[in-house]
């Protein structure tokens, strides 16, 4: 008796069906993510984020006690950088030195005060710069624990002569004596035409005058008037330098 084997692949059964469909090979078939797995991944997302925003929210709270500390165990300085005309100095740096080294410095605000904090205690130099000034420094200043010491306005600083614009003038009759007693007006003629007046002075018995700005470029305008004559010249400046100009009035001394 003879057996015919037959291969499970070609079932008689399976042939012997017309149309019959032979199930889809597994790995021709797209498998995506069911909806309950979706919905479970953005469940995810939205924990992560919200313990992400309260993981902030606590470095935020650990950041600002640990500040707190700090400023309980250090203290500082505050006061007003000022010139001899008694105008706060805008822009003057502060630094507070140990051994010939800065610690920590800070900045003047427009109208010269200062802040500086963070600073342990001990005793401490504080230097001063500004441009147009001449440096200055401070020298044993005790710092101690808590609200920083409070120096006052008594902190003024001298304009450096080395790093300004300076302008040295006369005036004259038109017939060349000295117009002493004149009045003198400096402006500044701004790009667009405007001017904007800087300083008024009056020369003196051999009518001379002086001024001196920060240096910079700019243009300046020099009006002179004595009774009823009047004068006036412009001038470039821009490098620190000493500029010089002379103004004729267009009167005669007794007129």
């Amino acid at each position: 008796m003879m057996l015919r084997l037959i291969s499970a692949a070609t079932s008689p059964r399976r042939a012997s069906r017309p149309g019959a469909r032979f199930p889809t090979p597994v790995s021709s078939l797209s498998i995506g993510p069911k909806s309950k797995d979706r919905k479970s991944t953005n469940h995810y997302s939205k924990v992560s984020f919200s313990h992400r925003k309260k993981l902030a929210f606590l470095a935020l709270i650990v950041f600002c006690l640990v500040s707190s500390v700090l400023a309980q165990e250090t203290g500082g300085v505050r006061g007003k950088v000022r010139n001899v005309k008694d105008e706060g100095i805008a822009g003057a740096t502060i630094s507070a030195r140990q051994k010939g080294v800065d610690l920590r410095s800070a900045k003047t605000d427009a109208k010269g005060y200062f802040v500086l904090e963070g600073l342990e205690p001990g005793i401490y130099n504080l230097a001063f710069e500004a441009r147009g000034y001449t440096a200055a420094v401070q020298y044993n200043v005790e710092i101690k624990k808590g609200k920083p010491r409070d120096l006052g306005d008594r902190l003024i600083m001298l304009v450096d002569r080395g790093s300004r614009v300076i302008l040295r003038g006369s005036v004259f009759y038109k017939t060349g004596h000295s117009a002493g007693g004149a009045k003198v007006v400096i402006e500044r003629v701004n790009a667009d035409g405007s001017v904007r007046k800087l300083f008024e002075t009056g020369t003196d018995s051999l009518g001379e005058f002086s001024f001196s700005m920060p240096e910079g470029t700019a243009k300046l305008r020099v009006r002179a008037s004595l009774k009823d004559g009047k004068g006036m010249k412009e001038i470039d400046v821009d490098s620190a330098m000493v500029y010089r100009l002379a103004i004729a009035l267009d009167s005669e001394p007794g007129q």
